[in-house]
């Protein structure tokens, strides 16, 4: 798989649409999540029609490479947040106090 194309560029371990700061992640996630690609340049107004579309291709066209990628991406996700909680502990459950207080307050 090339590490750049068009639409897309490979740097520090990331996969990225152009030479924006965009992630492709971020954009497959959201068109797998059903947005129109007419929709994700909302989210992200750093692209264009034209990337939105080429980074789409992109990943179809190496799918099975790209899903491993994105694979790998979730567990390092997973692993830094499980470090993260671990180490602030009495933070995270203070934070998860506060939110359930709110939307209990919210629902009454």
């Amino acid at each position: 798989m090339p590490a750049t194309d068009t639409y897309t560029q490979f740097r520090d371990g990331v996969w990225y649409v152009g030479a924006t700061g965009v992630s492709l992640y971020s954009v497959i996630s959201m068109w797998r999540q059903g947005y129109a690609p007419e929709e994700i340049p909302t989210s992200f107004p750093a692209l264009t029609m034209q990337q939105v579309y080429g980074a789409i291709v992109f990943y179809l066209e190496h799918s099975a490479e790209m899903n491993e990628h994105f694979q790998r991406q979730d567990a390092h996700f997973a692993a830094q947040k499980q470090a993260t909680e671990a180490a602030n502990a009495q933070f995270f459950a203070e934070i998860r106090a506060r939110i359930t207080q709110a939307r209990t307050s919210r629902n009454s």
